[in-house]
């Protein structure tokens, strides 16, 4: 009599399998740690402080003031004590205007070079904010430097836009009736202005590169 064969068992698919065991986990500090190990940085010196503020403040650097008159388009400010005469030389190369500043000790050796001008330099300030170094004439009886005066005297008092006719030979002022805004004067001194508009532009020495220009030994 032969023995009855048993069918084999079919696996259970509804038992979970065994786990393989893996490496324990890691902390956010270690993970931090070994990032920075990695990249080299040490990251917590990266972190503010927990009572830092966030408010950054920044201080605004002013920009260079430009050499000229404002345009004829804006309207500007004058300020009193913003303002002082000064001697200047003013060079054109191939239509390139630049001009330099000139001390009164180098200017007083010198008084045959009608290239040096004595000049009312005076800081004009527009609604935008931007300034402006108006060099004007000193001590000129013609038509442009006395309304160059009065337009930077009116604008003490008012809102100024200044344009230039060239058939009546002088500047013709228009005042604005609808600003109210005060101008965004500048913290700086007429001496700190100046130095900004000037710097790098002095001449200082009578063996200055544009001084032997103009003498012809270079």
């Amino acid at each position: 009599m032969s023995k009855k064969s048993t069918p084999p068992l079919e696996p259970d698919n509804n038992k979970a399998p065994k786990e393989s065991p893996s490496a324990p986990e890691q902390s956010a500090d270690s993970q931090a740690v070994e990032a920075a190990s990695q990249s080299g940085y040490d990251w917590n010196s990266m972190l503010l402080p927990e009572d830092a503020a966030g408010d950054f403040r920044t201080t605004e650097v002013p920009g260079v003031p430009r050499l000229k008159r404002p345009p004829n388009t804006q309207f500007f400010r004058t300020r009193k004590g913003h303002c002082g005469n000064i001697y200047t030389l003013e060079t054109d190369y191939d239509g390139e205007r630049t001009v330099y500043l000139v001390p009164p000790l180098i200017a007083e050796q010198l008084p045959e070079e009608a290239a040096i001008k004595p000049k009312r330099a005076v800081v004009c300030v527009t609604r935008e904010g931007g300034q402006h170094l108006w060099l004007i004439s000193l001590g000129g009886t013609d038509t442009w430097t006395q309304s160059a005066i009065k337009a930077t005297e009116l604008a003490e008092k008012q809102w100024v836009r200044a344009t230039s006719s060239r058939s009546l030979g002088e500047y013709r002022c228009v005042t604005a009736e609808g600003i109210d805004e005060q101008p965004k004067w500048p913290k700086e001194s007429f001496i700190d202005i100046l130095s900004r508009a000037f710097d790098g532009r002095v001449i200082d020495t009578l063996n200055h590169a544009i001084i032997r220009q103009l003498k012809g030994l270079e």
